[in-house]
């Protein structure tokens, strides 16, 4: 849960939106738990050696039945540990999702991530992807 940590802590360090509550970390160890036991998720890991450098979590989400593909891939988190930014490990992840969704008879991934992660931001968009839709929020 190093690596969550250390996600989660960048991203409130952007937007204080993604404050985590105290023991965060072993509710989203119970999440991913969760979904390693369903067949519409995917759950990666990155390794050197014996110890995790990354991991990433996809899924399947079905559409409303008004569209005419019926499912997307969503990628849900994808986080390589400070150090190990860089050495490809992300991509490999990312590459290894995709494959998996492509296996599955995905044909579109989506994903989100504060418009303020220049570097996520830049990431993905050296991977082929591209802004497509604007999520809008106010407090309220």
């Amino acid at each position: 849960m190093v690596i969550w940590k250390q996600f989660m802590e960048y991203h409130q360090r952007i937007d204080p939106y993604y404050g985590t509550v105290e023991g965060g970390h072993l509710l989203f160890g119970e999440y991913i738990k969760e979904r390693m036991g369903r067949d519409d998720s995917l759950v990666l890991v990155a390794l050197d050696g014996s110890s995790t450098i990354g991991y990433c979590l996809c899924y399947i989400q079905n559409r409303p039945p008004i569209f005419t593909e019926s499912q997307v891939g969503v990628l849900s988190d994808l986080a390589v540990g400070e150090e190990h930014r860089g050495s490809g490990a992300g991509g490999a992840l990312l590459k290894a999702a995709i494959v998996w969704l492509q296996d599955n008879g995905i044909k579109r991934v989506e994903l989100r991530t504060s418009a303020m992660n220049d570097p996520a931001i830049d990431f993905y968009r050296r991977h082929g992807f591209w802004v497509y839709d604007h999520m809008m929020t106010r407090e309220i």
